[in-house]
């Protein structure tokens, strides 16, 4: 570390050694020291290179005092995209959107309490695209946790954010019981491809909230938005090609949270962690709620949405009898029903 403090800016070292200055230095403990090595090289920030400015921020990230300095760096400008012929365009133009590095979505996802998530979709610091996917993630959270005033907290963002959700949101504020919460987010949620409780980032999804993508990028895979960096029919292609995905390391907590935020969100990140897949998370509770209340008219409708999420939801390798439990519940209780006529199959 002391060599490296010698090397002058005018060498050509220079960026790499300061990177890994202030990787080790955070990784010691020596905050102060990781954020003075951080000034003195982003000081030359017009001399360097953009990818090296990225992974600079990624450490200002990590060692923001203050929740503030936090939400100012979650977001950057993507150097270049991929134009779908296999080349990457620069990414030049005034509307060129902002996007969350894998790192800042990594932390959010899995380090960040639920209740600190929902500040930050609040906050109205973030740009439009951003949270536009953030504040209705914020409400699947918050009900995956069943955390309700926290959600009903979320409810007008997340309307405003996806208009079409406003009248599933309104059922989950009116239900009477936790069990009856519990079913209206899974019906709200099924309906909505697009709904997770993490945020993407560099390959956000781009079919319509509420339209199923054909490649499987629908709800949340196993991973919960661990591996933030990979878009969902990756993470589903490596369970059929025989590798499962593999768990990252858990992320250090960034350092501007207090101990309990750390316990809590932590806590939080093993609870989330524990449902699995939309795929069977959602189908679960629709056949218990089925089950238990066979009257209820939203119920066929729950389970065609369950089955449907079985066929273009995340895997994770193993059979899912949900599948064929909410098919034979639908057709058993609800024969006559336009549902059942329009789900004529079950998958394995």
């Amino acid at each position: 570390m002391e060599a490296a403090a010698r090397v002058p800016p005018t060498s050509a070292a220079y960026v790499t050694v300061a990177y890994y200055r202030v990787r080790l230095a955070r990784e010691s403990g020596n905050n102060v020291l990781a954020r003075q090595i951080l000034q003195a090289a982003l000081a030359h920030g017009k001399a360097l290179p953009r990818s090296a400015v990225h992974l600079f921020q990624d450490e200002q990230l990590q060692l923001a005092p203050d929740l503030g300095n936090f939400e100012s760096r979650l977001w950057q400008r993507p150097i270049g995209y991929d134009d779908n012929m296999g080349g990457i365009e620069p990414c030049e133009k005034p509307d060129c959107a902002p996007l969350f590095s894998p790192l800042a979505a990594t932390l959010l996802n899995t380090r960040i309490p639920a209740d600190v998530f929902a500040r930050i979709a609040l906050s109205g610091t973030l740009p439009a695209n951003l949270n536009s996917r953030m504040a209705p993630a914020a409400w699947v959270r918050a009900v995956l946790l069943d955390q309700s005033s926290l959600a009903k907290q979320m409810a007008e963002a997340a309307g405003a954010a996806q208009p079409a959700l406003q009248p599933y949101l309104k059922q989950y504020e009116q239900a009477q019981t936790p069990e009856e919460r519990q079913f209206a987010a899974a019906f709200a949620i099924l309906h909505f491809p697009g709904l997770r409780p993490s945020v993407d980032a560099a390959y956000p999804r781009t079919t319509a909230f509420q339209k199923i993508d054909n490649y499987r990028d629908n709800w949340w895979c196993q991973d919960m938005g661990s591996l933030a960096g990979d878009v969902n029919w990756v993470k589903n292609y490596s369970y059929y090609d025989g590798q499962p995905v593999q768990k990252t390391p858990a992320m250090p907590f960034p350092a501007f949270l207090e101990t309990a935020e750390r316990q809590r969100a932590a806590s939080e990140w093993e609870r989330l962690s524990s449902y699995g897949t939309a795929a069977r998370a959602l189908p679960r509770i629709v056949v218990e709620w089925a089950r238990k209340h066979p009257e209820d008219a939203r119920v066929p409708e729950a389970l065609h949405l369950a089955v449907r999420t079985t066929r273009y939801g995340c895997e994770d390798g193993k059979p899912n009898p949900l599948s064929h439990e909410a098919f034979t519940l639908l057709h058993q209780n609800y024969p006559k029903s336009e549902w059942a006529k329009k789900t004529p199959f079950w998958f394995k």
